[in-house]
Order: structure tokens, then sequence, then C-alpha cells
């Protein structure tokens, strides 16, 4: 059900709510069916495509903008066809109904009929009926009489308020202000409720969340309620949805078929307590039991919610202080590692330096030894070299006294 289609005509338009660009456009289908002779006796087949291709041989120039086939058995194929224009359906269904076609391999002709699509959109005496009959309602209290409508198929994306300068464009989530000014043109409202846009519906029964269509697993459409203060609002809103795709303008013009009803569940039920709307559309309204028994559980989820948001806080202060602790620890380890390599290392450059002072000191005394060596044997040729010359000295003396 959730498809969306090109709106092939906007002459037929009527708007519904401008600001968010939404429409209305009359549904024109129309049922189709073919009767087949015996397949099994001619042992043959049709071809849907076949049967098709005929069909819009006899409505030309008109042409469908949808035509699919919706059963088919050995005795007939019915199909679904819509056209552009309600005003063209009464025309296509008489060039089509109690028509002969002709399929390739069969002899025979073959009888097509068409009707208009019957409307399964509930009317006056329906919701009249429902309500006089039931015995849990008193129509006396609004909610248990015909004022509440159930919409659904609703595309979330079209109720959303259209993005500001910095807002997140990925937003889906539906808005019940929105919502309620859209119906707000039919006549005065009492409340709205959009069950997903609550996070704690999920956590609370079918019959209380007012969830039926739509789901929190898929937000891409919801499903909404509207209670009118009046009887006459509320005819005004199923006469003017009758029978209508819902129309929405952004590029193009795309069109959906939705599900419009009367609540048959006493969602929004009265009583006479006072409570505020979550989104104070009027202030102060008027409650009822099914919405107080959800403000109930709603609170309950939400006390349980804040216990365990508390509790997960405390948790989180806890790991944060161990992780602290751990941080603390691993950061003095790495101090003391660092310390205990510090200090190996200046051991290591300790006995490095000693080495090479002994090398040198033991480098130094050898070399000092040498030069002591050397200056002796210095001294010891100079000191020969002086006697020498003393002894050559005292020769001439003694040479010199002998000749005189």
């Amino acid at each position: 059900m959730n498809v969306f289609q090109t709106c092939p005509n906007t002459s037929e338009l009527e708007p519904l709510y401008l600001p968010q660009q939404l429409y209305l456009r009359p549904i024109a289908k129309l049922n189709i069916s073919l009767q087949l002779p015996n397949l099994t006796k001619l042992g043959k087949s049709v071809s849907h495509w076949e049967i098709m291709d005929k069909l819009k041989e006899l409505i030309r120039p008109d042409e469908f903008t949808v035509l699919k086939v919706t059963r088919t058995t050995m005795e007939f194929v019915r199909l679904e066809a819509e056209v552009e224009k309600r005003s063209k359906l009464e025309r296509v269904v008489s060039k089509i109904n109690n028509k002969m076609i002709k399929l390739k391999d069969f002899a025979d002709l073959m009888r097509v009929k068409a009707a208009e699509t019957p409307s399964e959109f509930p009317n006056r005496r329906a919701w009249d009926a429902f309500f006089s009959e039931a015995k849990n309602m008193n129509e006396m209290k609004p909610g248990e009489r015909p004022d509440t409508m159930h919409i659904s198929n609703i595309p979330s994306k079209w109720f959303t308020p259209f993005p500001q300068s910095g807002d997140n464009d990925d937003d889906t989530t539906p808005s019940e202000k929105i919502l309620y000014r859209v119906f707000e043109k039919f006549g005065s409202i009492r409340y709205v409720d959009i069950p997903i846009c609550d996070p704690y519906r999920k956590k609370m029964k079918e019959h209380i969340s007012g969830l039926k269509f739509s789901s929190f697993e898929k937000l891409d459409f919801f499903e909404g309620y509207i209670q009118f203060k009046d009887y006459i609002g509320f005819t005004k809103a199923m006469d003017f949805f009758r029978d209508k795709k819902l129309v929405h303008k952004n590029d193009g013009y795309v069109e959906i078929e939705i599900k419009v009803d009367f609540d048959k569940t006493k969602h929004l039920r009265y009583t006479l307590l006072f409570i505020k709307t979550r989104f104070r559309l009027q202030g102060l309204c008027f409650s009822d039991a099914s919405i107080r028994r959800r403000e109930i559980v709603r609170d309950r989820l939400v006390k349980k919610a804040r216990e365990k948001e508390e509790k997960d806080k405390i948790a989180l202060e806890e790991i944060k202080k161990q992780e602290e602790v751990e941080r603390f620890a691993d950061q003095k380890k790495n101090e003391n590692l660092k310390t205990q390599k510090e200090i190996r290392r200046r051991m290591r450059e300790e006995k490095r330096k000693t080495k090479i002072l002994q090398k040198l000191e033991i480098t130094g005394s050898d070399e000092i030894n040498e030069k002591i060596a050397k200056e002796e044997k210095k001294l010891v040729k100079v000191q020969r070299k002086l006697e020498a010359i003393r002894m050559v000295e005292e020769l001439f003396k003694r040479i010199k006294v002998g000749i005189f």
C-alpha cells in the first residue's frame, strides 16, 4: 500500500493545507474481469501482457495510469486499473464493459466486464450503526461516538516542518502541530495524537499505544488520531477525504493512497479530568480515560527510564573512576619504568666513562714513562758528551805541558 505515484493530472487537485503543499485528488479506479474459456480442456494458457495490450487498445485515446492483474484462475482474470481523472472514469468503463476481445491462439471471443471500484470508505450509516449497536459505548462521551478520525499510511516527511538553516534535513518525525493545523479547517479540535511521536509508546501494549498500522521500526509512514469537538467537524473531514489520494508538491506532484476510518477503539475517550497536551496546542484541554491511562503508563516508563539513566550514570562514573585509577597506575608504572631505564642508562654511561678514563690513564702513564726514558737517554748522551769534551781538554792540556 505504501506506493508513491506521480500525479498524472493536477486539474482535479483540492487544496488541503498549502503551507505544507498538501492536496487531495479523487480516486478514479475501475475493476476489470475477463471470462476465460476452458483452459484445461484446450491445454492452453493466456498472456497477461496480451490481455493488457488489448484493454489499452479498447480505451484509446484515453490511457490507464495503472493497470495490473490482481487475480488469475482457470475461469477468469481480474485486473485493477486507474485513469488520470475521475471525470474520464465513466467514459473508460463504457468503452470496456461488455466488449469482446480475441486473444492469439484462441478461436473464441472473450467478454470483458468493467465497473467502477466500489468504495470501501465508511459512510454515515456505517459509523452511526457501529456506535448505536456497540454495547460498551456511551454516545454522551467524546471518543465513544463518531467524532474521531483514524488516518494511516501517511508519509512522515510530508508532515515535518520545512527545514531552517542549521536544522537536520534527515529528521522525518511528523509534527502533531502540523496535523492539528491541517484538520482545524473542518472544525474545532479537542485532541490530536501521533503515537510514533512518543518514544515510550513502543513499550506500551497495543491497545494503549494506539499503534495499528505503523511501528517504530518503520518511521517513514505514520498513523494519527484527530478528535473533533462536534459531530459536524468530524463529518466534514470524513466527507472531504472520501475516496481521495493524498498529494504532495515538491519538485513535482507525488500522490499516495491513504487509509481513513473512524476510531472504533475509544483511543481518545473523554473524562472530566483536565491535563495539558504534550505539545500544548490549546493550553489546557479535556483528557480522556485512554489518554490518562497512557499518561500513567508513560509516567511509569519515564520514571523507569530516569532510574535506569541514573543507574547508568552512576555505573558510568564508577567506570570512569576505575579507568582513572588504572590510568594513574599505568602512568605511575610507566614513570617507574622510565626512571629505571634512566638509572640503567646512567649506570651504563658511568661504566663507559670509567673504562674510557682507565684507558686514558693507562695510556698517559706509558707516554710519561716513555718521555722520561727519552729524556734520560738525552741526559746520558749530554753527560757523555761533556765527559768526552773534558777528557779531550785534559788531554790537550797534558800534551801542551809535555811539549813546553
